[in-house]
């Protein structure tokens, strides 16, 4: 399966519901041959957003020049918010404004998608679940999860997945399309 199939599967559960989403990584690449990664999420949910717009979307990058053309582009600019700053940074002052009271409120979605660095992450997943608070259940998304990667590189979820086990959370992992020698999977926690 693909992401986006994926993504379609686990927000069906908010069919016809304005969503709050925050997205950690945005598009990086706009060529055709980069819509199969390099975080073409960003344009998934931007659609979403643009078919409910009550909700709404935050995508947070260091930088997010290419998110901004191919969302202008594809029409789609006014569906996003666009952030460009550290996730960390940005998710902690969304998060005190959800606290406050003030701009975004709760959350219902947040997608980890950003930097391949198991400990950012694992930072993002701390601040995202003080956040995520859905109706009836909120998401925590986490994509490039390792499957079955015999290599010791670091991946996203490497630190996120036993927190969630050792914590009882629950949760699934989702096998998606992959490339030769990795197969990646998105893990989905329910809050």
């Amino acid at each position: 399966m693909h992401l986006h199939e994926i993504l379609d599967i686990e927000l069906a559960r908010f069919d016809g519901y304005p969503l709050r989403v925050i997205e950690t990584g945005t598009i990086r690449g706009s060529t055709e041959r980069s819509r199969i990664g390099d975080g073409w999420s960003t344009e998934y949910f931007a659609r979403r957003q643009a078919q409910y717009p009550a909700g709404k979307f935050v995508s947070i990058d260091l930088d997010t020049t290419v998110a901004d053309q191919v969302l202008t582009s594809l029409g789609l600019r006014d569906s996003a918010i666009l952030i460009r700053d550290h996730s960390i940074s940005a998710l902690a002052t969304l998060a005190i404004k959800s606290f406050t009271g003030r701009d975004l409120g709760s959350t219902d979605v947040i997608f980890l998608d950003s930097d391949n660095d198991a400990m950012l992450i694992f930072h993002e997943f701390l601040i995202a679940f003080a956040m995520v608070h859905g109706p009836p259940v909120g998401l925590i998304i986490v994509d490039d999860i390792a499957i079955n990667d015999s290599s010791k590189d670091a991946h996203k979820g490497d630190l996120v997945v036993p927190y969630v086990r050792d914590h009882g959370l629950k949760h699934h992992i989702v096998t998606r399309a992959g490339c030769a020698g990795y197969q990646p999977g998105v893990l989905v926690v329910e809050c």
